[in-house]
């Protein structure tokens, strides 16, 4: 017995050695991680994916360099694929025998394809396939009567000669010669998107172009390349953050089916995008989504008799509930029929199981980011009160971005949590008797095991609480490093952005709570009115309500979370907030003192002037019910500009130079207002950044500011 207890001790002395040992997540540390995406698998189950990392340098922005892993199947360590710093090798795909990775690449200069056989050395057999004059942007390798063939896409001009690239070349060089003499006209919105000015006459295109292969060697049919959307004005994908999720290939290549906008003055108001069907061969093109509202991401079924994509009713309404529409190819001319009308989730992205009688799904559920199995054709016609036909398949964290292993019911997925970046998982999925059901997740790659064995991570807990209207209301909380029983610690309170996003159980490399907690900091985040993953009710519930309901969530949740935890100090409470979390921020500002410092990122200052500024008019023209001469009350009555008077606490404002949905001005506007008052004030102007901070030197430096503007006003300086 005395042995036991001995051996017990020495167990619980030697953990005690190993957790010292470990440290808080910083922002460095956050920056070294290396990050996974874009995964590719063949028939064997072999996948390709990139991962992005930084080596930071003595000056200047360091660099980044995506590089592409391999992981054979039934083995433990993944390879390097490719490897060159500096550059970009992304996008992979593999080729029909599954021997050959194909992949986009900055090598050459510009974006081109490039290729290299899987029994090669890493980067020893590594050839150019394309050399266009103008970049790629996507690449998919499809097959059409034996025939191996390559899909791009790129932006051209929509006036030049059918296939003509060198024209859009040309143009451009033409434009970039002008040197200080340069300008763009318009005469018709939308002039810039996100964080880009529009080039007039300028559309993404898709492209296809047979691939000759001899033995391992490959050169694509100069004479085969093909606009499949010859002087259409329409962008496909839909930037400025639509990829290969938004095109697919019929089984048997002979058709495509792609999301598309109309370029058009409307495009700035409206939220119709359009599904529409291309003939590989004819070029025969049919839109099948004549209606309003938007239609996103078709997919075809593996026997080739259905389309299923995701769609909304509400026109104008960015943020209506995306549900699953199935097309039926044989009656080309009758509308889809919708398959999860009852289930009140807006699901993000689908996949058809190997039987064509089934999808996984993923999107927001309460908390956390799930898959769902979708019975393709159950029978809708009566409300059920089990949610529908939409079978929840994971329970936390956060899963998307599946592939399947071609011929097979096994899955590569994305996983991530707020206690571990993305890493890939497998897991087998099965639909039995109309039930559809997935295997436990099992970890594929480890990409940061090194980094995270040293770093200390703080496990979020869930909270909920009455909120505005007397709805529940759901939120998390996270301890900070170091916590001590008995201790009193300073608390933020994250404001999250969208206003229609979330803050789930995910890995963030922007606004991750654990560089708070690092920071001896707790952390409160509340889903208020309007987030999404808590049915659509209540994401519509903030429209025309900016200023009450969510504000009166993130007082109450705060107030309920500090009376609940003795270790929260309620006398050191600050609040950081982003977009409409910045928009909330300055909203704060001007109804109360509870917090004693404040930080506003890229957030809304006047209503009013960022209506007039910004690029996506349907946004403000749905959460205002219209435009500011339509209805200048609502404006007004949520205008944090119009309460600056009462505005006394410390404030730090951020801005991105590039920021185009939320416009400079903004920014510049509450700095003023707080340095006119002779409030302590700071502003951090990104002269790089858009309504992100995306360049790692310039997230360093954000966190850094950030957590010393927090540390001298809330009484923690460390």
């Amino acid at each position: 017995m005395k042995l036991i207890v001995l051996l017990f001790a020495v167990l619980l002395a030697l953990y005690a050695v190993l957790v010292a040992s470990k440290g808080p997540l910083t922002v460095e540390i956050l920056h070294n991680m290396r990050r996974v995406s874009s995964q590719a698998v063949n028939q064997r189950g072999d996948v390709v994916w990139s991962e992005r990392s930084w080596q930071r340098a003595s000056s200047g922005n360091g660099k980044v360099t995506n590089n592409l892993k391999y992981l054979s199947n039934g083995v433990k360590s993944p390879v390097n694929l490719t490897w060159n710093v500096g550059n970009s090798d992304i996008g992979a795909v593999f080729s029909a025998d599954g021997n050959t990775v194909f992949f986009l690449s900055t090598r050459s200069g510009s974006n081109q394809v490039w290729y290299t056989n899987l029994k090669n050395a890493p980067e020893q057999g590594l050839q150019q396939l394309t050399n266009f004059p103008i970049d790629i942007d996507n690449v998919r390798l499809f097959v059409k009567n034996g025939q191996q063939m390559l899909l791009y896409t790129m932006a051209v001009y929509t006036s030049c000669p059918l296939n003509h690239l060198q024209c859009t070349a040309d143009r451009d060089s033409a434009a970039a010669s002008r040197g200080p003499n340069t300008w763009l006209e318009y005469d018709s919105l939308m002039i810039r998107h996100w964080d880009t000015w529009e080039t007039p006459g300028k559309a993404s295109h898709i492209f296809v172009q047979n691939l000759v292969q001899s033995g391992n060697k490959y050169k694509v049919d100069t004479a085969t390349l093909k606009d499949l959307m010859p002087s259409m004005n329409i962008d496909a994908p839909v930037p400025p953050f639509g990829g290969l999720e938004q095109i697919d290939v019929s089984p048997d290549g002979n058709e495509i089916a792609y999301t598309g906008v109309v370029i058009e003055a409307s495009e700035a108001w409206t939220t119709g995008w359009k599904i529409f069907t291309v003939n590989v061969d004819t070029g025969v093109t049919l839109c099948i989504t004549n209606f309003p509202a938007r239609a996103t991401n078709p997919a075809y079924s593996p026997d080739g008799k259905w389309i299923a994509y995701l769609a909304m009713n509400v026109p104008g309404h960015e943020s209506d509930k995306l549900h699953v529409e199935r097309y039926d190819r044989s009656t080309p001319t009758q509308p889809a029929k919708t398959v999860t009308n009852y289930t009140d989730i807006s699901f993000a992205g689908l996949i058809w199981d190997k039987d064509s009688q089934s999808v996984i799904a993923d999107a927001d559920y309460y908390g956390s980011h799930l898959l769902f199995g979708i019975n393709m054709f159950v029978n809708q016609s009566v409300p059920r009160d089990d949610g529908g036909n939409a079978v929840q398949l994971t329970s936390r964290g956060s899963s998307s971005s599946l592939v399947r292993v071609p011929g097979t019911n096994n899955f590569c997925i994305q996983y991530n949590s707020m206690e571990a970046p993305v890493d890939l998982f497998t897991s087998a999925y099965t639909f039995k008797s109309d039930v559809p059901q997935l295997s436990q997740l099992v970890q594929s790659t480890f990409s940061n095991a090194d980094i995270l064995s040293n770093v200390v991570l703080q496990t979020p807990e869930r909270i909920s609480f009455p909120g505005a209207l007397g709805d529940e209301v759901y939120g998390w909380i996270l301890k900070p490093y170091g916590y001590q029983e008995g201790h009193s610690y300073p608390v933020t309170n994250l404001v999250h952005g969208g206003p229609e996003g979330a803050w789930g159980d995910d890995w963030s490399y922007r606004w991750n709570p654990q560089l708070w907690t690092g920071h001896g900091y707790g952390v409160i985040m509340i889903d208020f009115h309007g987030s999404t993953g808590y049915g659509q009710n209540f994401t519509n519930s903030i429209l025309g309500n900016w200023g009450s309901y969510p504000y009166e969530d993130i007082i109450l949740g705060t107030n309920f979370a500090v009376g609940m935890n003795s270790w929260m100090n309620g006398d050191a409470l600050t609040a950081c907030g982003a977009s409409y979390g910045g928009f909330m921020i300055n909203w704060i500002q001007g109804h109360t003192t509870m917090f004693k410092a404040l930080v506003t990122h890229d957030g809304i200052f006047d209503t009013i002037s960022a209506y007039y500024s910004t690029e996506e008019l349907w946004f403000p023209e749905a959460e205002f019910f219209g435009t500011p001469w339509e209805n200048p009350g609502l404006y007004n009555k949520w205008n944090p500009a119009a309460f600056v008077q009462n505005w006394v606490t410390p404030h730090l404002i951020i801005h991105g130079q590039h920021d185009y949905r939320l416009e400079l001005s903004n920014g510049l506007g509450a700095f003023t207002a707080l340095q006119r008052q002779g409030i302590p004030s700071k502003f951090l102007y990104m002269t790089m950044e858009n309504h992100w901070v995306l360049n790692d030197e310039n997230g360093i430096k954000w966190y850094h500011t950030v957590l010393d503007w927090l540390d001298q006003w809330s009484g923690s300086k460390k």
